[in-house]
């Protein structure tokens, strides 16, 4: 097994490093020709392309590591594989003398006679009341909410950066902020939860936050 290996894992390597430079190449192609495209669904399947053949050339980058990793270690099991030698013979050894073992003796011990009476002293603890503990009561805290800055609606997102559109916000109408927050294309997008229960993505450039005041219905 270890010889199969020894020779095998090389040409494993050399594979996976071959379809690991051609992917990473593509992943190049795939990025620049994204940055040269204007904002659109174009350039998203080629963003999306450009992240797949990046995903698909390190994990073969990762094997031909494993694989050189593999190449080592059976080459290490080889060189100190131990040289067969012969077996001794064991010859036969006298078995011991059993032992004597001493039993000892038991002894008896005086039971109190008729008419003697054996005292038991009583020690009554003394069992404290359980103090009674004060629940705390918990303090619910309301999520943080934004406000849709945009006359004309906004739309929530599928996808930060997407083009499935899930809902038409109105302007003024407050959404729940959730923990997604992330950067597409050099815009900020925040992760919403609407008063329908639609939950999805909208640009934040488009919201005003806690904390600044709430926009006048002109």
């Amino acid at each position: 097994m270890v010889v199969f290996i020894n020779s095998i894992a090389p040409i494993l390597a050399g594979f996976c490093f071959f379809v690991a430079v051609i992917l990473l190449l593509q992943t190049v192609q795939s990025g620049s020709r994204a940055r040269r495209q204007m904002y659109g669904f174009e350039r998203q399947t080629l963003r999306q392309y450009s992240h797949r053949y990046g995903l698909a050339g390190f994990i073969f980058l990762i094997g031909a590591l494993a694989c050189i990793g593999l190449y080592g270690v059976s080459a290490l099991a080889m060189s100190q594989m131990p040289t067969p030698t012969p077996t001794p013979t064991l010859a036969p050894t006298p078995s011991p003398s059993p032992t004597l073992t001493l039993t000892p003796t038991p002894t008896q011990t005086a039971s109190p006679g008729p008419g003697e009476i054996t005292a038991t002293p009583t020690n009554p603890a003394f069992t404290p009341s359980p103090t009674p503990t004060e629940t705390a009561t918990p303090t619910v805290t309301p999520p943080p909410t934004a406000f849709v800055n945009s006359p004309n609606g906004l739309y929530l997102r599928e996808a930060p950066g997407g083009t499935e559109q899930v809902e038409l916000l109105s302007h003024q109408s407050s959404l729940i902020l959730l923990s997604g927050v992330v950067t597409v294309d050099e815009l900020v997008w925040q992760e919403v939860l609407t008063p329908a229960g639609n939950q999805g993505w909208v640009a934040a450039a488009f919201l005003i936050y806690p904390g600044t005041p709430t926009p006048e219905t002109p």
